[in-house]
């Protein structure tokens, strides 16, 4: 059971069938999305769903992650080595008497 509103000259609405009625309309702007936020063309055809719009902006999103985590990840082991080539070169100098 949805709720109807009555409006102020006393006319029911029903939100939720206006929204059923109209899901596949196009919505207004640029996007060129329905109103469930489907990817549509310029006949109104669904070319991408909106849960697979979204999916694939989810992987893109992780990916990056995964790849900006595995170049911290390879730079803070260059930066270690680096330095422990370089603290034993220091430390063999002191030995030296250098």
């Amino acid at each position: 059971m949805t709720k109807k509103y009555r409006t102020a000259n006393g006319k029911k609405i029903d939100f939720d069938e206006i929204i059923i009625k109209n899901s596949e309309t196009r919505a207004v702007g640029n996007m060129n999305v329905n109103a469930h936020g489907d990817v549509i063309d310029s006949q109104n055809n669904k070319i991408q769903n909106r849960n697979k719009k979204v999916n694939n902006n989810y992987n893109k999103q992780v990916s990056s992650e995964n790849k900006l985590e595995s170049q911290q990840t390879n730079t803070k082991k260059i930066l270690k080595k680096t330095y422990n080539e370089n603290l034993n070169e220091v430390l063999s100098n002191i030995d030296k008497g250098e």
